[in-house]
């Protein structure tokens, strides 16, 4: 559901700068307005009234159609104006606008960004103006209700306990009149209630087994969601009484549930059907329950499915090698795990390396290639693996798709013995050699010629394959990137403004570096980057580069089939704007001038996702099940005790679907909140801290 806001802009704006009498469509004495209207794409949401000083609409408008543009124009004598911009869903114009312009001077250029409500005032040859419009409070529940507003300055203060750890805690409270009520006996329990259209008509009560209320629910307004703590005794079995208090059937959509420790043990909603309806529940789901304690989470190494109270007994696995033996011994280790060992490559080389990153990232890894460019290794920064070669020299590369690499280090191992390490804080890659066994060197056939395009610095024998700048007399550019974990997969064109196909490039090896050259003359030329198997280039990455070494584009395909991009050579085109402009799908950018391919639909997509990192942090993430048609369970382990935490919950256009701030107490697991009854791909975001992990979620 939407969150409504409420925002009171106050703007000032001096009018009143007279045009020639002969320009002017309304004579000397009256003033020319002109009004430019461009709807998004909730028009029908939109509306704006223009009032004379005497608080009387002088124009106006609403209800429009989506991604509409049109212009008014009125003649006006001199005097104070005010005008209101609304959103009668309270979430802004989605990207509608308005522009006036005043006996030709423009004096406003903008939109209602966010809430309901913006007003401001527009001085026609006159000083002093204010607003016409009586601001203040005007909700009768709060302590500062001004009946007299007429529009809301959201000023309102309420009063209510504001501690979220006592019973009682009232979320919309903004100033505590000592009220708190706390869980002495008991278990605290988190009471969520979620209204829509007609919410003054939900009214929720709770009981205990000997009839005693331990909540009634307050007065809800429409679109409000309500949270407090309850206090649940684990011998209770407890009932909620529904009823719709103006007689009438259902909650409109409207819900409410109770959950314990990150659990839900009951959500309910009173029916289409019906005006009362009772249902029970207990700390532990259904009534008359057993309580048995021990690890309830199915992630740890001692689940007992019996258990219907955790005890805080979880133990997880740690998963690596538990052979003191081993090369890649790990002390910490529980479960034992690809353990490696001196004799295992028989008479060829073993090269064990590991790598740590002050900022590690799946994009981010080293590659081993041999002479002759074929792969005989890779890992990511951040983890360790190992390849068996035989004498020869290799080169180490590091790939990085980071905007502000941090310091990467890789150790290398070989024969455990001889060790190198390598370190490296440059954009996009980094090259280093290592020879094994082998005096001669490397023997490397390529252009050695440094005034050559395609000079090739690790080239020790030159096969006459130099290309220089005079065989580009319009000039040209660099091509350079890497293939990911895929990289038969990837492929993309650049084309220049005639549709005409410049540079192609087929992927092949995958986690390989390429650097190649196009003639470009000035013009303004598109990319369309593909990927065959359809979930992007799992790593892959291009940037181009102007022969003056200016960049002019970089890109990566993080999913999907097809992606575009632009970029000018010679400042030969204006740079357009690239995203999904179909406003039914759920990615729909409304701000996009050309359409890249990329909206995603409402069509159980199962794309894999790889969760991100945070830095240098052992704490995990994890969701189940996903995809799901149900609710999502989030599982987080590995923190410490009492430290603040909060999730957020996004959907794929970019919108904070619903947030929730906890205490850790060395794990949490619960349900991923406000996705219950929608569908599509939302996005959750684990946040401690300076450190955040993001994990996505697909609802079918």
């Amino acid at each position: 559901m939407k969150k409504y806001f409420l925002v009171v802009l106050l703007l000032a704006i001096f009018g009143g700068v007279k045009i020639s009498a002969q320009n002017q469509p309304c004579g000397d004495t009256l003033h020319y307005l002109q009004i430019n209207m461009t709807t998004g794409t909730w028009g029908g949401e939109m509306s704006w009234t223009l009032l004379n000083d005497a608080n009387q609409p002088v124009n106006g408008g609403g209800g429009y159609g989506n991604n509409q543009a049109f212009t008014l124009t009125q003649c006006l004598p001199s005097g104070c104006y005010t005008m209101h911009l609304h959103d009668s869903f309270g979430d802004g114009w989605n990207g509608g606008t308005m522009d006036l312009t005043l006996d030709g001077q423009n004096i406003f250029s903008g939109t209602l960004s966010a809430g309901s409500d913006m007003v401001f005032t527009i001085a026609m040859n006159a000083m002093g103006c204010q607003s016409s419009i009586p601001v203040g409070c005007m909700d009768p529940a709060a302590a500062n209700y001004n009946p007299a507003a007429q529009m809301s300055d959201a000023s309102c203060i309420y009063l209510g306990c504001t501690d979220p750890y006592a019973m009682n805690y009232n979320a919309s409270a903004t100033q505590n009149d000592s009220s708190c009520v706390y869980c002495n006996e008991g278990v605290y329990a988190h009471l969520y209630i979620c209204a829509f259209a007609n919410g003054n008509q939900i009214n929720l009560s709770i009981l205990d087994s000997n009839g005693v209320s331990i909540f009634n629910s307050p007065l809800i307004n429409n679109g409000a969601i309500y949270n407090t703590n309850v206090c649940l005794d684990s011998n209770m079995c407890y009932t909620a009484v529904m009823t719709n208090n103006a007689g009438l059937p259902g909650w409109n959509n409207g819900y409410f549930w109770v959950s314990v420790g990150g659990a839900q043990v009951i959500n309910q909603s009173l029916d289409a059907n019906s005006t009362f309806e009772e249902a029970n529940f207990s700390m532990f789901g259904a009534c008359n329950v057993p309580v048995i304690a021990g690890c309830t989470d199915t992630w740890a190494m001692n689940y007992n499915p019996q258990a219907t109270l955790s005890d805080g007994s979880c133990v997880y696995p740690v998963y690596g090698c538990m052979d003191l033996n081993a090369l890649n011994y790990m002390e910490e280790a529980t479960v034992n795990s690809n353990c490696l060992y001196p004799n295992m490559c028989g008479n060829m080389n073993l090269i064990y390396f590991e790598s740590s990153s002050q900022n590690g990232n799946y994009s981010d890894y080293y590659t081993i290639t041999d002479e002759n460019n074929s792969m005989v290794g890779y890992n990511y920064v951040g983890e360790s693996n190992y390849a068996c070669v035989n004498d020869g020299c290799f080169f180490i590369q590091l790939n990085t798709w980071d905007a502000n690499p941090a310091l990467d280090t890789l150790t290398i191992q070989v024969n455990n013995n001889e060790i190198y390490s390598f370190t490296s804080s440059q954009l996009l890659f980094s090259l280093n050699t290592i020879c094994l066994n082998d005096p001669t060197g490397f023997a490397v056939a390529g252009c050695t010629d440094v005034n050559a395009l395609n000079y090739n610095s690790m080239a020790t024998e030159n096969d006459n394959s130099c290309v220089f700048a005079s065989d580009c007399p319009n000039g040209f550019s660099y091509i350079q990137g890497s293939t990911g974990s895929w990289g038969n997969e990837m492929s993309f064109d650049i084309t220049n403004s005639a549709g005409e196909i410049v540079f192609s490039f087929e992927g092949s090896t995958s986690n390989t570096t390429f650097l190649e050259y196009a003639c470009l003359a000035p013009d303004c030329y598109s990319v369309q980057m593909e990927d065959s198997w359809g979930d992007g280039w799992n790593g892959g990455y291009v940037y181009l580069t102007e022969s003056n070494g200016v960049g002019n584009y970089q890109g990566v395909l993080n999913w999907g089939n097809l992606g575009w991009g632009n970029f000018s050579v010679g400042g030969m085109c204006t740079e357009a704007l690239w995203g999904c402009m179909d406003s039914t799908a759920l990615n729909y950018a409304s701000w996009a001038t050309q359409d890249d391919g990329s909206c995603m639909y409402n069509d159980n997509d199962t794309i894999n996702w790889n969760p991100g990192m945070a830095l240098n942090s052992n704490w995990e993430v994890k969701v189940f099940p996903n995809p799901s048609n149900d609710l999502v369970w989030l599982n987080v382990s590995g923190l410490n005790q009492n430290e603040l935490a909060k999730c957020q919950v996004f959907a794929a256009d970019g919108r904070l679907v619903s947030e929730k701030s906890f205490t850790t107490n060395g794990n949490a697991n619960f349900v991923v909140e406000g996705i219950e009854s929608e569908t599509g791909i939302f996005f959750v975001k684990l946040i401690i801290q300076n450190e955040s992990k993001l994990t996505r979620v697909i609802k079918l």
